[in-house]
């Protein structure tokens, strides 16, 4: 069956190589190139070269030319790069420069440099492209020239370059771009001049961009500057991000303007970040300043999350009001995280409160980590009620791993706090008393590390009107598993002392 498949997938091949070759309609053998391609027919490969270099309509040779890169035909390569050269119609040479990036083929590099002085700005684009996806570091100059290919007068309005340097700013944007996958050091002041000079923010955007790849540490002050002053705000933006790629320390002043006066809140976010990311641990009294008064959530959130980066523990009270107070979940979670990594233990207060009574799942989440880093065994009640309550597995398998992390005697002595306790409600106390009553059962030893008053606390919780069957009799269970430890241990005395007592008694006689 596979063997009768195959070669109805030949004779399909070579009909279609049949209608290439010599039907009379071009639409027909465009689209037997373009069927060509779609069945992936390695063998169909000379004949779509056949048609790229010779057949007289534009449209098929542009097909065969797109199919030989479907087909990933290396071979390709030498025709694809005279139909780059010497074809007469732009789109079939913009094809073929296209294909040239998509089959990696290295040895075109000297032909896409050479379409970057296309007349076609299509062409130069795709040239460019092309470049980026085969990575070629000897494109570098080239690349600075398309960069550089247009300078904007302000005075005049008016552009001015040379055959070498391109006028559309699509190239250069790609250029810019390219140079900066390329890795290319040497380009960095070219980069800089675009950041500074091209009347097109896209270029500038990239140039910023490319310059943070590079880690051109020369390039910080053009980058500062184009944060401060450029008046697009994607360019501020990038600006921003670069300035942390090149580890720019010196840049947190910069950035701290940034936070606390840009009009657009991308910039701010993004600044926020980047005093994070820097670690710039003078920052926090800006961060603080933007967790409690930015207008825009993201803003707030970032400031959260930077101050927990930068380990202020200054920045404990901000973050709990913020846990408290901010309207939004988002900014609320990620206060919780970073009090958690501020390892503030006077937060776990406030850490409880959310865990017990935020509206939001991932703040109560978030707050149970935060109490576990604390190693605050407090947060165990709020964990179990999430391994009862929540639908997500992973959810709950990852609470039973942080509860894991406690000792069971700290956890035993925190559950009868929890059973105890009047204010936690019915659900949560219940919840304790039947891991509590599970515990000691599987372990006597954390039955023995509870005394009697627990014994007797348990006992009396009980007995309250209001709690249900469960409870009384995980209660109950408990209270049975604390006394008989007890007693075994006592026994266990007595008998010791006994054999002891026996020994003595021997050894005198």
């Amino acid at each position: 069956m596979a063997a009768s498949a195959a070669r109805g997938d030949t004779g399909r091949v070579q009909e279609l190589l049949e209608a290439l070759r010599g039907d009379a309609d071009s639409d027909v053998r465009r689209l037997a190139a373009e069927a060509l391609g779609k069945l992936g027919a390695a063998e169909a490969a000379p004949g779509l070269l056949e048609a790229l270099r010779g057949d007289a309509n534009l449209n098929v040779r542009r097909t065969a030319a797109a199919a030989l890169g479907k087909l990933g035909a290396a071979e390709a390569a030498p025709g694809l790069l005279e139909a780059l050269r010497g074809d007469k119609h732009s789109e079939v040479r913009q094809t073929a420069a296209e294909v040239l990036g998509k089959l990696g083929a290295a040895e075109a590099a000297p032909g896409l440099l050479e379409a970057l002085r296309n007349a076609d700005s299509g062409v130069r684009r795709k040239a460019a492209a092309a470049l980026v996806e085969l990575g070629a570091a000897e494109a570098a100059p080239g690349l600075l020239e398309a960069l550089r290919g247009a300078e904007y007068d302000v005075r005049w309005g008016a552009l001015r370059g040379d055959a070498l340097r391109d006028a559309n700013s699509d190239v250069r944007c790609l250029a810019a771009e390219a140079l900066g996958e390329l890795g290319a050091a040497e380009a960095a002041p070219g980069l800089l001049e675009a950041l500074r000079g091209d009347f097109d923010s896209r270029v500038r955007w990239k140039a910023a961009e490319a310059l943070g790849k590079l880690g051109a540490a020369e390039a910080a002050p053009g980058l500062l500057e184009a944060l401060r002053g450029d008046k697009d705000s994607g360019v501020r933006r990038e600006a921003a991000a670069a300035l942390v790629e090149l580890g720019a320390a010196e840049a947190a002043p910069g950035l701290l303007e940034a936070l606390r006066g840009d009009k657009d809140s991308g910039v701010r976010w993004r600044a926020a970040a980047a005093l994070g990311e820097l670690g710039a641990a003078e920052a926090a009294p800006g961060l603080l300043e933007a967790l409690r008064g930015d207008a825009d959530w993201n803003v707030r959130r970032t400031a959260a999350a930077a101050l927990g980066e930068l380990d202020a523990a200054e920045a404990a009270p901000g973050l709990l009001e913020a846990l408290r107070g901010d309207f939004d979940s988002r900014v609320r979670w990620k206060a919780a995280e970073a009090l958690g990594k501020l390892g503030a233990a006077e937060a776990a207060p406030g850490l409880l409160e959310a865990l017990r009574g935020d509206a939001d799942s991932d703040v109560r989440w978030k707050a149970a980590e935060a109490l576990v880093k604390l190693d605050a065994a407090e947060a165990a009640p709020g964990l179990l009620r999430m391994l009862e309550e929540d639908v997500d597995p992973e959810f709950r398998r990852t609470a039973a791993k942080m509860l894991d992390r406690f000792d069971p005697k700290d956890l035993a002595l925190q559950l009868v706090r929890t059973v105890r306790n009047r204010d936690m409600g019915i659900p949560w106390r219940e919840t304790a008393a039947s891991e509590l009553a599970r515990l000691v059962t599987k372990d006597s030893a954390v039955a023995l590390a509870l005394a009697d008053e627990h014994a007797d606390a348990l006992h009396d919780a009980a007995q309250e009107e209001e709690v249900g069957k469960v409870f009384r009799d995980s209660c109950a269970k408990a209270v049975g598993k604390i006394d008989a430890a007890h007693a075994q241990a006592a026994d266990d005395a007595a008998r010791h002392g006994t054999a002891t007592q026996h020994r003595a008694s021997t050894s005198g006689s």
